[in-house]
């Protein structure tokens, strides 16, 4: 049970795996389940924290085009969204605002984090962390990575506005997310790691959204077009087998 208590808090799925757990406390030692305990309540107040956050940060941009990347936008898939953990608010924006957005946080208190990453720049003060993107992450080089930089061209100013508890935010158009989230969870690959929170986003997406019609009419072409579309059925089919979320027709023969 320490084993299994350090890999959920490794993979950032602390909340979920002790709401399933709950009703079987009586077979985890008590120390155990006392740590998992704290360990989520701590998770939750970050959680709120976070949100506020977003809140705050949402507020302050109002008018100006963008959109909430994972975070909120992966958890209101979630059959409850608040057992998602959340991280840093990461949202995109034009970057052709991002002159003015930047003078716009540092003069509301926020911090310029001074990094060498060509794709964001970090935000924080207090108790808040942003991460302000001009790109989505894992978009490839040469001409697949043009193609994809077209796909998601009007992401920021075609979004879905989204609630969840107290916060009103932009998350992107189901098919943008759809691309987001493969796209992410492919650079994670073959980066730092996939995690179980990766597959948690994408089965829940899935679950919701997996027979819509943009799939076959516009994301899976282009998947086929960069070669992405094997890596999009074998995860799609591995949340199936793992995570028991629905197996949609156009996933079809995978090898095992």
């Amino acid at each position: 049970w320490e084993e299994v208590f350090k890999e959920v808090t490794d993979q950032t799925v602390v909340l979920a795996t002790f709401d399933a757990l709950s009703p079987y406390k009586k077979h985890v030692p008590k120390e155990v389940f006392s740590k998992w305990q704290q360990k989520a309540y701590f998770i939750l107040q970050s959680n709120l924290s976070v949100l506020q956050s977003q809140c705050d940060m949402t507020s302050l941009i109002e008018g100006h085009p963008y959109v909430i990347l994972k975070g909120s936008s992966a958890s209101v898939n979630y059959p409850k969204p608040e057992l998602r953990s959340l991280g840093d608010v990461d949202f995109l924006i034009d970057p052709s605002e991002q002159e003015e957005l930047e003078k716009l946080f540092i003069q509301n208190g926020y911090r310029k984090s001074m990094g060498d990453h060509p794709n964001h720049v970090v935000f924080d003060k207090p108790n808040a962390v942003l991460e302000m993107h001009f790109e989505t992450a894992g978009v490839p080089f040469g001409i697949q990575g043009e193609k994809v930089k077209e796909y998601l061209k009007d992401t920021v100013y075609n979004p879905i506005v989204k609630v969840q508890d107290f916060s009103t935010f932009n998350a992107p158009n189901e098919d943008k997310n759809a691309l987001i989230l493969l796209l992410n969870m492919q650079h994670h690959m073959l980066s730092d790691g996939f995690g179980i929170r990766h597959l948690c986003d994408w089965a829940t997406f899935i679950n919701e959204h997996g027979n819509a019609d943009f799939w076959k009419e516009k994301l899976i072409p282009l998947l086929k077009d960069i070669g992405l579309y094997t890596y999009l059925k074998v995860i799609t089919k591995t949340a199936s087998v793992y995570l028991h979320s629905t197996c949609p027709d156009w996933v079809g023969e995978v090898d095992s």
